[in-house]
């Protein structure tokens, strides 16, 4: 599984094992791309978009290397997939809205 963490720029760049372990012991906050905590229906819902920094492709394209996730609520366990931080932080958003909005997903 091919390793990366997230350049000055919120880039992709590739690493050793080694160079991921590292990262990730600097960098904790960074992990974290947005998180909301919302309430609907006096229920709380917590909406996390994060960098895994391990290429969930699996070599079949991308990387895919962010993911966000929704935690109780109607959508539990519902997540989706990018392959940058721009597209990780538009597709956090979007879920944010459709939950706020009571939209199909």
């Amino acid at each position: 599984m091919e390793k990366y963490i997230l350049g000055p720029n919120n880039e992709n760049i590739k690493t050793t094992f080694e160079g991921w372990i590292q990262w990730e012991k600097d960098n904790p906050d960074r992990k974290i791309i947005s998180r909301n905590r919302i309430f609907v229906n006096e229920e709380e819902i917590l909406i996390s978009t994060v960098f895994l920094g391990l290429d969930h492709a699996f070599g079949h394209y991308g990387p895919i290397l962010f993911e966000t996730m929704i935690f109780k609520g109607e959508h539990d366990g519902w997540q989706d997939r990018y392959e940058t931080y721009r597209e990780a932080i538009e597709g956090h958003n979007k879920v944010f809205q459709q939950i706020i909005n009571n939209e199909e997903f």
